[in-house]
């Protein structure tokens, strides 16, 4: 999907501008950007608005919840494989109703608990 929709190239295909580096706003339309490799900085002036998209990755969360590094656990990044994995498993041990618990209520975390509660898990 990031190819085909999301990568620089396909935003700029679309005549959206690209720019990557540390950004801080000027005024509601124009934006002040560094390059964080080599320093050089530039001005872009959007002409109807700009959208900022910071990614994201993973916290590696088990140097912070003691006993996580312990047992199986997921992140966005893996939930899919490993939950229809899980429940695959599961079923073949029938085992009953899964019970799931999700650490974060940002919007990835809302948006997970509530597609693993919507396949008949527990959250």
């Amino acid at each position: 999907i990031y190819e085909k929709d999301d990568s620089p190239g396909a935003l700029e295909s679309l005549g959206i501008g690209f720019a990557q580096g540390r950004a801080c706003f000027h005024d509601a339309q124009t934006v002040d950007v560094t390059n964080e490799v080599d320093g050089t900085s530039y001005r872009l002036n959007a002409k109807y608005g700009v959208v900022i998209a910071t990614g994201a990755s993973p916290r590696n969360f088990a140097d912070d919840i003691a006993g996580l590094d312990s047992v199986p656990y997921w992140t966005y990044e893996n939930v899919w494989d490993e939950f229809f994995d899980s429940i695959e498993q599961d079923q073949q041990k029938q085992v009953g109703k899964k019970k799931i618990i999700v650490v974060g209520g940002g919007p990835i975390g809302c948006e997970l608990s509530q597609s693993i509660s919507r396949l008949g898990c527990s959250v």
